[in-house]
């Protein structure tokens, strides 16, 4: 599969040709923006695994927040990027549609709602309405707006012990420590019946919208 920065290469690329510099300088600024809102999501889930895999490292003790504190934080983070580039991506939509949205009212769902109402059908119409119907962008969403203006998002915090009969192995006993997100972040009666564990469910939000992203910048 061909990797989405290649095809945010290709977008820049055909929207250069017959725009003013002005409007190549955002095509650059907003394109460039979304590579990097990915980045910042692949970024916030690698320190996760680091956090939840090795729960005491050598570090600074000096440092004033413990694992959970941290967890709680790049959790956050996570679904904030990986939500934004889709934000991003759309300024990118706007020039290249000459929609006429003010950069202040452009967001993924505005760009949607706009490109439905007035050019129903074509492609980038077409590949934005399926992700905003998507499951992953609906989880994506609810994540991210419980976290940004809610309430942390609930996780469900398991730790195992996980020891074997003595002569067997030179293993020690280990103490593993799961975190699971909730099913709704918008509820406040959470449940984990899907068992997201964190990092498995990250990587799968993160893929898709490798995914989608590159779709989107094919149709643009």
């Amino acid at each position: 599969m061909t990797d989405y920065t290649d095809e945010i290469e290709k977008m820049k690329t055909r929207l250069f040709v017959g725009r003013n510099q002005t409007e190549q300088q955002q095509v650059i600024l907003y394109a460039e923006g979304t590579k990097a809102k990915i980045r910042q999501s692949e970024y916030a889930l690698y320190t996760l695994k680091q956090i939840i895999n090795n729960p005491n490292p050598l570090a600074n003790a000096t440092i004033p927040f413990d694992n959970t504190e941290k967890v709680y934080f790049y959790v956050d983070s996570f679904f904030a990027f990986l939500y934004s580039s889709f934000d991003v991506v759309a300024h990118v939509i706007n020039i290249a549609h000459s929609l006429g949205l003010n950069e202040h009212k452009v967001s993924f769902k505005s760009i949607e709602t706009k490109l439905r109402g007035i050019s129903l059908g074509i492609p980038v119409q077409v590949a934005t309405t399926k992700i905003v119907k998507s499951n992953s962008f609906k989880n994506i969403e609810k994540y991210r707006n419980c976290s940004t203006h809610r309430r942390q998002i609930y996780l469900k915090k398991e730790t195992v012990t996980i020891s074997e009969t003595p002569g067997y192995s030179l293993t020690a006993e280990i103490t593993k420590t799961n975190w699971t997100l909730c099913d709704d972040a918008l509820t406040l009666k959470p449940k984990t019946n899907q068992k997201r564990e964190v990092i498995n469910f990250g990587e799968q939000m993160l893929k898709k919208v490798k995914a989608q992203i590159s779709e989107i910048s094919k149709k643009v």
